[in-house]
């Protein structure tokens, strides 16, 4: 009989996650749903996830994906992350540190957690394109003076 489906309890999209070492408490610093960019093909670093599971029992690969909404292109991937978990009433989090990772355009970006190839759920990114700041010529700006 397969695993039963771990319950996504948050997905956060941040900065950074750090565990306090005594406590083993995690925060998501930095936590953001938007971001504004002039220039494209755009990285966005430090980026972070950290995610909230519960109801687990067995073993699951976990994989993390990010996918552009409008065109379906999958421009990033973690996988290899690992949950083993005996008891179904613990709770499990953890965070993902991305490095480098490169968004073609704007638009809207999914990234999807997933347990054996299975979705867990997704949270959304909006990457918005803003316009260079306009700089007055040397001599417009003389002529304020």
């Amino acid at each position: 009989m397969p695993a039963p489906m771990p319950t996504l309890h948050a997905l956060l999209i941040c900065d950074m996650v750090i565990r306090e070492a005594g406590t083993n408490k995690h925060s998501a610093i930095g936590i953001f749903t938007d971001v504004h960019a002039t220039h494209f093909p755009m990285v966005l670093n430090p980026l972070a996830v950290y995610a909230s599971l519960g109801d687990a029992l067995g073993v699951y690969d976990l994989s993390l994906e990010i996918h552009n909404l409008e065109t379906g292109e999958t421009v990033g991937r973690v996988s290899g992350l690992k949950l083993e978990s005996s008891d179904k009433l613990a709770h499990h989090d953890f965070g993902v540190r991305m490095v480098n990772t490169v968004f073609p355009a704007p638009a809207k970006y999914e990234f999807l957690l997933l347990a054996d190839g299975r979705r867990l759920g997704g949270k959304t990114l909006r990457i918005h394109r803003r316009p260079m700041p306009s700089v007055p010529p040397p001599w417009e700006a003389r002529d304020r003076e």
